[in-house]
């Protein structure tokens, strides 16, 4: 055995030892990243100071029955939805709408015969 294949060996060994420590490190990052984005999608149960988190799958049913409520009171159910209710607004604030446009011509003819008279 010579120095050069010595030489050689040891820093084939190095290199191989680098390339392994990197593989390792980048390894465990995967791992962990992994690891927290099962725990996110499973949810996590409750532990001593640290809350229940959800799953990714009961959040989208919380999110689910959500967005029924939500439909529930945007379609018209004879009176009970918000929908028929701002329908319902809308009617009456026409009807006031007409009320004041009569009560305003009433007033403006009762202030020109106020003014007939007075002049």
């Amino acid at each position: 055995m010579s120095a050069a294949w010595f030489a050689l060996m040891a820093g084939g060994g190095a290199a191989l030892l680098g390339i392994l420590t990197v593989a390792v490190r980048t390894g465990r990052v995967m791992h962990r990243r992994i690891t927290d984005f099962l725990d996110d999608w499973a949810g996590q149960p409750k532990r001593p100071g640290v809350p229940e988190r959800p799953g990714v799958m009961a959040r989208l049913a919380a999110v689910e029955d959500a967005a029924l409520a939500v439909k529930s009171e945007t379609m018209p159910n004879h009176g009970n939805s918000m929908r028929d209710i701002v329908h319902q607004t809308s009617i009456d604030l026409a009807v006031v709408k007409e009320d004041v446009a009569a009560l305003r011509s009433r007033t403006e003819l009762f202030e020109r015969e106020r003014h007939d008279r007075e002049d």
